[in-house]
């Protein structure tokens, strides 16, 4: 008999056997031989190869797309309401991405758990009823944490027929808390944001009256946003921060369970999947859809636009996907866009395909790979045109950003602690003088993988950023900057026109476009791009005393120039501000 334990709780560890790890998240010590818990190993990763991780990928999207099919019009039947399925889709397709992936990661490591042994036993959660989240916002967290990934694990496996052993009583209590990121303490910035507030309560009341485009978290640059506003005249109007609704925690059962119907023509892995929907679709989708509806019409029936835009929004604000939904039914067209860059990785492909599913038009920072797509100078990047090639002769500072996932997957398949091997590996043989004048700025949410101090512990004489000042001004005072991960952060650093390293493993985070490798195959031949964080190290100690000469080649720029002009798109003000009038047009 193999024993599994699915989740980090080392209170429900078993004492009198050696077991597995479902994944390498359900032990943030495991590399600790001190607190090594009688740890066998891991379960094989399905997900480990290139082509299993395309493959499955696109079976999240498929199963996604398949269950808000199903449960538009169920969700219609119980709320009295004949609502298209794009309609719902805008309403639970976040929620709906986050579930199957969640469910389709925890199944499918289970049923190689079967396969891998002849008998398993899963070391489970005795109390597996779910505490129903309140909203997507929560169901993301609670997915992520200990205890509810444990019971979310045990009913799968109950589900599939799997013995369980019930753990003893842990304490719930000691799951992390999501935070913010820390506030910067500076006396002028604040004084700044008081005043933009009151700029922005201004704008807010003439776009409600006025504004035929309405564009709410847009990540335009706050100086941007009111010269746009300013340069159409009023026809793009912003919206300031709006607070979400409020739900209660009243449960409707019988409306649960009719969500949870399977048909008759459903692949087990669907017919499970739909059967646990009535336990962790959240409250404001069921038991508190009117007072969403009534909270979103107060906040926004005062707007009249004929198009609506937000970046990020579509994930988790409630109340304003509530009104974009409604606004789409009644012809309002729906605006989105990318908020970080090109969706380089499978993992960021899941989260550009919901987003291009419930808006009429996306706009991105320079490619165009479907039909939505419109190329637009990046937000993000448009205080960084023109940047030039500027000396760093006069820095010391080699920034070495991080970032972090959860322990337990929600919304991605990769296994991130082989990305926490590679760290290691790129620090392993650092010289004195990169060592003197590294700064390592971890994610703010460690997610309980103990990053920090785990470099530490394996070279105490690093040093790291406390988040006391923002990552530009960071990236601005640095002679170079590392990054080991293909995420926002190297695209930024790249449109600054900023000496960048980056090194990332093939292996675990594959490219997923063909179209994508020849550019990045143009960093590659001018070392800024590494496939092994040895290489990385080997060209950083090389090329620090000569950063000049390597990054303000023709050949170095040129490179960074291409990239940038299909991934990282700038633009001088003024023909920034022309691109983004043509929000107007899009309202027709």
């Amino acid at each position: 008999m193999e024993y599994i334990a699915i989740s980090g709780i080392t209170d429900c560890y078993p004492v009198e056997h050696s077991y597995w790890l479902l994944t390498p998240g359900c032990s943030p010590h495991y590399n600790n031989c001190q607190l090594n818990y009688n740890i066998l190993g891991t379960i094989q990763d399905p997900f480990n190869m290139p082509k299993e991780l395309h493959k499955s990928y696109n079976e999240i999207i498929t199963l996604s797309n398949t269950l808000i099919s199903l449960l538009s019009p169920r969700l219609n039947q119980i709320h009295n309401l004949e609502y298209s399925e794009q309609y719902w889709r805008i309403h639970i397709g976040c929620w709906t991405y986050h579930y199957v992936a969640v469910f389709y990661d925890r199944y499918t490591r289970l049923t190689a758990a079967k396969s891998a042994f002849n008998k398993i036993t899963v070391i489970g959660d005795s109390h597996s009823q779910i505490d129903i989240q309140k909203d997507t916002r929560d169901f993301h967290i609670f997915a992520t944490q200990d205890s509810s990934n444990l019971k979310f694990t045990t009913k799968i496996a109950e589900k599939l027929n799997i013995p369980i052993e019930y753990a003893k009583h842990y304490d719930a209590t000691l799951d992390y808390k999501v935070d913010k990121a820390p506030p910067k303490k500076n006396i002028f910035l604040n004084f700044l944001r008081d005043i933009k507030n009151i700029i922005f309560i201004i704008i807010d009341k003439i776009s409600a009256k006025k504004s035929t485009v309405i564009c709410q978290q847009s990540y335009l640059p706050v100086w941007f946003q009111l010269a746009l506003f300013l340069f159409t005249f009023g026809k793009i109007g912003f919206i300031k921060e709006t607070k979400d609704v409020k739900i209660n925690n009243s449960i409707n059962s019988s409306d649960r369970s009719s969500l949870s119907l399977v048909p008759e023509n459903a692949d087990p892995m669907l017919k499970l999947m739909i059967s646990l929907v009535g336990d962790f679709i959240p409250i404001v989708f069921l038991e508190g859809y009117d007072r969403l509806s009534i909270y979103s019409q107060n906040t926004y029936s005062k707007y009249n636009p004929k198009a609506i835009y937000s970046s990020n929004l579509w994930w988790h604000h409630e109340s304003f996907k509530h009104w974009a939904a409604l606004s789409n039914e009644n012809g309002i067209k729906i605006i989105g866009g990318t908020h970080g860059g090109g969706a380089f990785l499978y993992k960021f492909k899941l989260v550009e395909h919901f987003e291009i599913s419930v808006v009429d038009h996306y706009i991105t920072w320079g490619w165009k790979s479907s039909s939505k797509d419109l190329a637009f100078p990046a937000h993000k990047l448009i205080s960084f045109y023109n940047s030039g090639m500027k000396s760093r002769n006069r820095y010391t500072q080699i920034l070495y950003v991080i970032t972090n996932c959860p322990r337990h997957n929600c919304g991605f398949l990769e296994d991130f602690s082989l990305y926490l091997g590679w760290q290691e590996r790129f620090l392993k043989n650092i010289s004195a003088v990169i060592e003197k004048n590294m700064l390592i700025r971890p994610h703010y949410v460690d997610w309980k993988w103990d990053i920090k101090q785990r470099l530490f512990n394996f070279n105490n004489m690093l040093s790291f950023d406390n988040w006391e000042y923002s990552l530009q001004s960071r990236m601005k005072k640095s002679r170079v900057c590392v990054y080991d991960y293909m995420g926002t952060t190297f695209v930024e650093s790249l449109a600054m026109n900023i000496p960048t390293v980056i090194f990332q493993s093939n292996d675990i985070y594959p490219i997923c476009e063909e179209d994508m490798i020849p550019y990045f195959e143009l960093l590659s031949k001018v070392s800024i791009l590494h496939d092994t964080p040895e290489s990385a190290m080997e060209w950083l100690d090389s090329v620090y005393d000569r950063i000049d000469e390597w990054w303000l080649s023709d050949n170095c720029q040129n490179a960074v120039s291409e990239f940038c002009n299909i991934y990282a798109k700038t633009d001088t003000v003024k023909n920034s501000l022309s691109a983004w009038s043509k929000l107007t047009s899009l309202s027709d």
